[in-house]
């Protein structure tokens, strides 16, 4: 099998899934009339655009942390624990457009996917240094 191939899928998977929010936002600019580069209107855009913009900012944790994960644990675990922080984001954006208080859900989910990448990639480099 490919080196890496379910952290390839994953990392896919991830930029496809930004890409669907961003048409979300699209959307809402539409329905809202709302012009770039402005980015606040009413509330439902304003959620809308806030969930993907958060997103975008745990894209930028997520992404390395998979690959320095799969090259440092297994290949396996990270594309498992990869497609549960997607549908942590998924959950979340989607509870988020809805109603701002019900985002925590998802984003535990994703979160706790995440820490378990870097808790157990950091044990695995202090192993390898001693």
């Amino acid at each position: 099998m490919d080196a890496l191939l379910y952290t390839k899928l994953v990392t896919i998977l991830s930029a496809l899934m930004l890409i669907w929010f961003a048409l979300k936002v699209g959307g809402a600019r539409g329905k809202h009339e709302i012009k770039a580069p402005s980015v606040s209107g009413p509330d439902e855009f304003n959620r809308v655009y806030r969930a993907h913009q958060n997103t975008v900012e745990m894209m930028v944790v997520f992404l390395p942390t998979l690959w320095v994960f799969s090259s440092l644990v297994n290949d396996l675990y990270a594309g498992i624990l990869g497609i549960i922080w997607i549908l942590g984001r998924v959950l979340y954006f989607f509870a988020y457009c809805k109603e701002a208080s019900k985002r925590a859900r998802g984003f535990l989910i994703s979160f706790l996917a995440l820490m378990v990448m870097i808790i157990w990639s950091l044990v695995n480099m202090v192993g390898l240094l001693i």
